[in-house]
């Protein structure tokens, strides 16, 4: 299965309840709580 098709078949993908928007959301707050995990484990 190439790449196209994954994202077509959307098995692999954002599920349909799920706007783009709120996967943009999450994908912000998750990398905003890695950063503060590395800020944090390099301050000690």
């Amino acid at each position: 299965m190439n790449e196209q098709q994954r994202v077509d078949g959307g098995s692999c993908g954002a599920p349909h309840a799920v706007s783009v928007d709120d996967w943009q959301n999450l994908e912000a707050q998750l990398m905003a709580l890695v950063l503060d995990a590395r800020e944090e484990g390099e301050a000690q």
